[in-house]
């Protein structure tokens, strides 16, 4: 009896602290997020001026059991550091600064790049971390890179569990994101001819609502490219998560304006060989910590010269 009572108060000193939950986690609506003061404010990244959003570590429910197979099982992911992640997507201005050149099939400085392979994704990250831009102006440690597929859902989602992360209303999709509606030419079998977003393709990157947490694009108008190789999720609760440690094919994430509402979804995603390009694939960046050696082990097949990189 003296044991039973005593574990039950040490269970619910840990449930005051914060470190055990009561009931489903599945109902949790707003990550576990610890402060961090340092890493609170917008970042401006010289030259092209694009701007990065701050995000606190936290806790989020990764997947959906509602989705395609390979959205599940769904899990409990702990982000643990403080990041920033691109208020939009690279926009084609930004990529022309930094790699002279625009590979995009609808050409507007201020629409996102598209027609971008991982490989060219990794390599404007690597540029930007050069000594012009990187030396003495980020934190120790911390380099530009693309999201690994569990940070960039935590930032979809913003602290919800819905298909998106405005709730689950597929009519006001146009508000927040460009995708396969009647402003679309290529009269596609799954066009929602019930709405108009405004836009035949491209639309300029900030051209709808931005998530609670002030990202813009973060459903449809290019597929996103992660860092991750695409694999199966597994059960568990994970920390910092990076993939699979085999594989080749890379993660794309948020669906683009060729594609119907539920292909954006926050959970929605697929593999793709990282050579492949495509008129609706781009990506955003990240700046945080180096997760160079977790994300591609020895028997990865991506090239070494491709992996994120400070370049001296």
């Amino acid at each position: 009896m003296r044991q039973i009572t005593f574990n039950f108060l040490i269970y619910t000193l840990l449930l005051l602290c914060g470190f055990v939950t009561w009931g489903n986690p599945r109902e949790t609506q707003t990550p576990t997020v610890r402060a961090d003061p340092h890493f609170n404010t917008p970042r401006i990244i010289p030259k092209i001026k694009m701007t990065l959003v701050p995000i606190k570590s936290g806790s989020f429910m990764m997947g959906s059991t509602t989705g395609e197979k390979d959205e599940q099982p769904i899990h409990k992911v702990h982000i643990t550091h403080p990041f920033w992640i691109g208020k939009y997507e690279v926009s084609q201005k930004e990529y022309d600064a930094i790699m002279d050149m625009n590979p995009s099939f609808n050409r507007n400085p201020k629409k996102p790049v598209s027609n971008v392979n991982w490989f060219q994704a990794v390599e404007f990250c690597n540029r930007l971390n050069s000594k012009k831009f990187a030396a003495k102006k980020v934190p120790s440690l911390y380099i530009y890179r693309l999201p690994t597929e569990a940070e960039w859902e935590y930032c979809c989602g913003a602290g919800t569990m819905s298909e998106f992360n405005f709730g689950n209303d597929t009519s006001i999709f146009h508000k927040y994101a460009n995708f396969c509606d009647v402003s679309n030419t290529n009269k596609l079998p799954w066009q929602d001819k019930t709405q108009n977003d405004g836009f035949n393709k491209l639309a300029p990157v900030g051209s709808f609502l931005p998530n609670s947490w002030g990202i813009y694009d973060i459903h449809g108008n290019v597929w996103e490219w992660c860092i991750d190789n695409f694999g199966q999720y597994t059960r568990g609760v994970q920390e910092n998560p990076c993939g699979a440690k085999n594989g080749y094919t890379k993660v794309l994430r948020g669906g683009s304006w060729y594609h119907a509402a539920i292909g954006c979804r926050t959970a929605n995603r697929d593999g793709i060989d990282p050579s492949s390009n495509d008129k609706d694939f781009g990506f955003r960046i990240v700046l945080a910590p180096d997760y160079t050696n977790t994300c591609f082990s020895e028997q990865s097949s991506s090239p070494s010269d491709s992996r994120p990189q400070l370049i001296e």
